[in-house]
C-alpha cells in the first residue's frame, strides 16, 4: 500500500470493499453489517462473510433492515425503505435515482408494496395522511374508488377525496 506512512485521522472515511457473496440469491432481505460477531442472529446470511446478515423477514424479522442508505436530494413524501431483492425495472425500485435497493411503498402508485413499520407512521383508518400538510379541501368518502374524481387524494387511502374549494 502507497500511503501506509500517512497517519490517518480517527474520522478518516473507510471504504467498504465488503458484499455479501450468495451462491444463489436468497428470497429473505439482507445487508452488510460490520458488528456481526460469531453467533449473532442472522450474520454469516451468505455461508461465506460473517458481515452479510439477513434481516426483517421469518425468523430474522427482529433484525431491523437499514432504511437510512437511499439519499434523496430532496425528502420524498412518499415512504421507503432498503430492499436488498430490488431490481432495475420493478416497481418502486431505485426510488433514489442511486440506490436500486431504494424502493417506494404504500403510496400511490406504490399501494401493492407493503412498507415495514420502520419505513412510515401508522395509517389511521378513517382520516386522510398528508404528512407535509395540503390547502386542498378533502373528506374520507367509503365509496371513493378508481375512477371516481377526487378519490385516492393522499395517494395512501382510496376513500381520501379532494372536494370543494381549493381542489382541482
Amino acid at each position: 500500500a502507497p500511503y501506509t506512512g500517512l497517519h490517518c485521522p480517527e474520522d478518516a472515511i473507510v471504504p467498504s470493499s465488503r458484499a455479501c457473496a450468495f451462491d444463489n440469491p436468497p428470497v429473505v432481505p439482507f445487508y452488510w453489517e460490520p458488528t456481526c460477531v460469531d453467533g449473532m442472529l442472522g450474520c454469516f446470511a451468505d455461508g461465506h462473510n460473517l458481515g452479510c446478515r439477513y434481516c426483517g423477514h421469518g425468523q430474522y424479522e427482529n433484525v431491523t433492515c437499514p432504511t437510512s442508505v437511499c439519499n434523496f436530494v430532496n425528502e420524498p413524501v412518499t415512504p421507503y425503505y432498503w430492499d436488498t431483492l430490488c431490481q432495475m425495472g420493478m416497481l418502486g425500485c431505485n426510488a433514489d435515482g442511486i440506490h436500486v435497493q431504494c424502493r417506494f411503498c404504500d403510496f400511490q402508485p406504490f399501494n401493492g408494496i407493503q412498507c415495514p413499520e420502520s419505513a412510515r407512521p401508522t395509517y389511521e383508518d378513517g382520516e386522510c395522511w398528508f404528512p407535509m400538510g395540503t390547502a386542498q379541501t378533502h373528506k374520507w368518502n367509503p365509496r371513493c374508488q378508481w375512477g371516481i374524481l377526487g378519490c385516492w387524494a393522499d395517494g395512501v387511502h382510496r376513500q381520501c377525496q379532494y372536494c370543494g374549494p381549493g381542489s382541482n
